[in-house]
């Protein structure tokens, strides 16, 4: 019978805390890889936003930052023929009610832009698997002279300040989910606007954008029961997805199609059709289990039959469309930080231009405030020095 003394578990302890480590910004090359695909989600966020003018088709937008994404991503570390990088999350753009996951196929049909609607740009970019995703809301023709106001204007900035303030509250150890959902209903209630109910921000791991944590916005009743509360803890990445609405805040699947998908690995099944299984080869081998587009998997007839096969035996998750009521104004904010030891670090998300915004409504409320204006790393207290420890120094 072999044995196995103390020293070889705590080695085998240590071993397994160092692989894991290894995969989450603890390690300097992972907090690289991290940083680098925030930078390139950010770069090309900053290259469509000046593009979502009138006249402009979302499926030619959405299409244009794939590509760019994948450009940008393919200069990255060119001397590593290996290492895998490209879209996390392609890009959609959500227009007015429209909550999210909006990126049409040519097929079917497109939705040309026009002045005064809001749209929602999402996308994600990864590096070995590493994820830097964002999200930004545009109003179409808003300018210096043209400002966004009334409704418009109040559902913008709460849904931004939320976010800045959601993510000053993951701290290690400082609150907790629960503590986090409350804070954005309050920052909603200020702008008499709702949190889209049961959105989610996940944590983020390698190859992974919906991971084992989350916080959950505006729960309904049903859901309040079921979420278990969590710390937030060092070296975990977190996407903060803000979504808010000038309507109900409700979100019903709309009857566009879905074109936004992820393979799973928890499920076995031998698909039957040929198409099929070739499909879902090239998923693996393209995407892993990060997020695709249905336009970018072949031909689109073979592609769509394919995923239905694949979708009915749980070998990818769909990500629907879904949509509030009508008359609904929506913007989503979203940006990826990590929690360092040191403080939040925010590796991408752009700023709201408030040059472009003309909101009434202000916070006033002192633990709102507090929390809004604390900076992502807190300063550090000055050392007191002893009695004994100044007269060395002055010795």
């Amino acid at each position: 019978m072999s044995t196995r003394s103390k020293n070889d578990s705590v080695s085998s302890c240590s071993t397994q805390s160092s692989e894991s480590e290894n995969l989450t910004p603890a390690s300097d090359v992972v907090l690289n890889k991290y940083i680098n695909a925030g930078k390139l989600a950010e770069q090309v966020m900053n290259e469509l936003i000046p593009k979502v003018v009138a006249g402009a088709s979302v499926s030619k937008l959405c299409v244009e930052g794939d590509k760019r994404i994948a450009e940008l991503a393919a200069n990255y570390n060119k001397k590593d023929k290996k290492l895998k990088r490209g879209v996390a999350l392609p890009v959609c753009m959500s227009v007015d009610n429209i909550i999210c996951h909006y990126a049409p196929m040519a097929s079917e049909g497109d939705v040309i832009l026009a002045d005064g609607q809001m749209v929602k740009i999402d996308l994600g970019v990864h590096i070995d698997g590493f994820i830097g995703t964002c999200a930004h809301t545009v109003v179409v023709g808003a300018s210096k002279d043209n400002k966004v106001a009334g409704a418009k204007a109040d559902v913008l900035v709460a849904a931004y300040n939320a976010m800045e303030t959601a993510i000053r509250m993951l701290h290690a150890g400082k609150y907790k989910n629960l503590e986090v959902s409350s804070m954005v209903d309050d920052v909603a209630d200020v702008y008499n606007v709702r949190p889209v109910e049961n959105m989610l921000c996940h944590q983020v791991e390698q190859y992974l954008i919906d991971g084992e944590k989350f916080i959950v916005m505006n729960p309904s009743e049903e859901q309040k029961g079921k979420i278990e509360a969590h710390d937030f803890d060092k070296h975990e990445v977190y996407a903060i997805d803000i979504f808010m609405s000038s309507g109900e805040g409700k979100a019903k699947p709309s009857e566009k199609r879905t074109t936004i998908y992820r393979r799973t690995d928890e499920t076995v099944y031998s698909l039957k059709m040929k198409a099929s299984r070739a499909f879902y080869s090239d998923v693996a081998q393209k995407h892993g289990t990060l997020l695709f587009n249905l336009r970018d998997c072949g031909e689109e007839n073979k592609a769509k039959i394919a995923v239905n096969e694949c979708e009915r035996h749980g070998l990818v998750k769909p990500f629907p469309v879904f949509t509030d009521n009508d008359g609904a104004y929506v913007a989503q904010f979203k940006c990826t930080v990590i929690v360092q030891p040191s403080g939040i670090l925010k590796i991408c998300g752009c700023p709201l231009n408030m040059d472009l915004i003309n909101c009434e409504k202000q916070i006033t409320d002192s633990k709102i405030k507090s929390v809004l204006t604390s900076g992502l790393k807190p300063k550090k207290k000055p050392i007191k020095k002893t009695l004994e420890a100044v007269v060395k120094s002055e010795a």
